[in-house]
């Protein structure tokens, strides 16, 4: 037997369907925000693959000392997720980003953030480096809009979260990887990232870094030469998901046609 609803009430029959999702997300929500976790990476591995980072630079720029950049988002992750700070009260969303170099470890890193982003937004900021054996590292913090001239070589002006003098050791052939840590109340987005060692005039950065970013919903892996970063303005998130969530009860309401 064929489940039919006549015409006249398919419309009715839709829109309440919407109605329960918009109140179970938004429901869902009060209590939680839910859980998701986000990872992805960026490497130079061409010719198999095309690439997803732009190096220039008396050593970065031979494509094997800067190996690659990999992220990991989570949200509200309590005890399940290991974050290298605990999780203070009101900041939902823990990022995580991974530099692995073979010499010459990054001294700046920058990462755009939404353009209504303020310093209440970000806490518990932490640099970590390999070399010598996993150690914090004191650095600085600034939030604002960078140009070539407070960055050297910088593509574009961009708004963004800056950590600086990362310390470690800045000019030797030795390999280092480098974890930048926060929380932030501000969802995942696509955005850009930039990092330099300090010397030699080492830089990289995202291949999409110029180009307009994607506005499509947080997922795994980069998207068109962006990574994940704090983007979204506030309800942004949760308009995506809603966004989603009518596009699956419009298909599902066709198949009673």
């Amino acid at each position: 037997m064929t489940n039919t609803i006549p015409t006249r009430h398919r419309l009715p029959v839709f829109l309440g369907r919407i109605s329960m999702g918009v109140a179970l997300l938004f429901g869902g929500a009060m209590l939680s925000y839910g859980e998701f976790v986000f990872i992805g990476t960026m490497s130079y591995t061409p010719p198999d693959d095309p690439a997803t980072l732009t190096m220039q630079g008396s050593q970065w720029n031979n494509q094997s000392d800067f190996i690659d950049i990999s992220w990991s988002v989570y949200q509200n992750p309590g005890n399940e997720l290991l974050t290298a700070t605990s999780q203070p009260s009101g900041y939902d969303w823990y990022y995580e980003y991974v530099i692995t170099v073979e010499a010459f470890t990054p001294q700046t890193f920058l990462l755009e953030v939404g353009q209504g982003a303020t310093t209440d937004d970000f806490a518990n900021f932490l640099v970590q480096k390999s070399n010598p054996g996993n150690n914090d590292v004191n650095t600085n913090t600034a939030l604002g809009t960078f140009t070539d001239a407070t960055i050297s070589n910088l593509p574009q002006a961009t708004y963004g979260l800056q950590f600086s003098g990362m310390g470690g050791s800045v000019r030797n052939n030795t390999a280092d990887v480098t974890t930048i840590s926060f929380w932030s109340t501000k969802a995942p987005g696509w955005g850009d990232f930039f990092t330099n060692c300090g010397g030699g005039g080492n830089r990289a950065w995202n291949i999409g870094f110029t180009d307009p970013s994607p506005t499509a919903a947080a997922a795994d892996g980069s998207l068109s030469g962006h990574l994940l970063t704090p983007i979204p303005e506030p309800g942004a998130f949760s308009f995506l998901f809603l966004s989603a969530l009518i596009i699956v009860g419009a298909r599902r309401n066709l198949q009673y046609t």
